[in-house]
This record gives structure tokens, sequence and C-alpha cells, in this order.
């Protein structure tokens, strides 16, 4: 494999780990697991989860990639030990806030307006 592509893959990861490290600091800003989250923690959280799945997806292809590629497997497999190790963690964490956090109210029914002949009806009487 040529260095430039080696290199460019290792940049790849890096941002990959970058993404992690970004996760990892928003669930510090987290109350608590025995605090309550907003609605709006919640849905963040939950699209912030949601993306970070995404995440490992793509770093997972491109570890393996890295890995078949790599002359020095043992380095590649100890890179992925530790990304795993992060990720897993830091969403079992997230689902555990997530878990904790109150149910949502149910949705309010939507206004509607009365037919106009109901309308009607009660402007005359």
């Amino acid at each position: 494999m040529s260095v430039a592509k080696l290199g460019e893959l290792v940049k790849k990861r890096g941002s990959y780990k970058a993404k992690m490290t970004q996760f990892m600091t928003f669930l510090k800003l987290m109350p608590d697991s025995g605090h309550s989250l907003t609605p709006s923690q919640v849905l963040e959280l939950e699209m912030r989860v949601s993306r970070l799945e995404v995440l490992y997806s793509e770093f997972d292809a491109l570890q393996t990639e890295l890995e078949l590629l790599s002359e020095d497997v043992d380095e590649r497999y100890s890179e992925r030990e530790q990304f795993e190790t992060q990720y897993y963690a830091q969403l079992s964490r997230a689902r555990e806030l997530l878990a904790a956090a109150p149910a949502p109210p149910p949705p309010r029914p939507a206004w509607t307006a009365p037919a106009p002949a109901a309308l009607v009806a009660s402007t005359t009487s």
C-alpha cells in the first residue's frame, strides 16, 4: 500500500476520533443520571446517539481497511480497541441517561375549528 494512501486513511481515522471526543465532551455537560434531562436535552442526545452509531459504522469500515492493508496489524488492532472501548462506554452512558429521562408528555390534540354550521348556530343564539 502506498504511504500516501495509508496517510489518508489515518487522517480520516483521526477525524472519527475527534468526533468521538466531541461526543464525550457533550456527555460531560449532561447532568448525572440521578437528575432529569430537559425535553430538549433528550432530543439532542437521541440525535447525537444516532449520529454516533453511524460514526462507529464508518470507523469500523475504515479501520478494517487499515488493518487489511497494514503491515503492523497489532498497532491497528490496538487503535480499534481504544476507539471501541470509548465508543461503548460513551454509548452506554448516553443510553443510561435516556432511560432515566422522564417519558415525554403525550402530544396535545391539534385544535380544530368548528364546522361553519356550528359557528352560525352559535352566533344566532
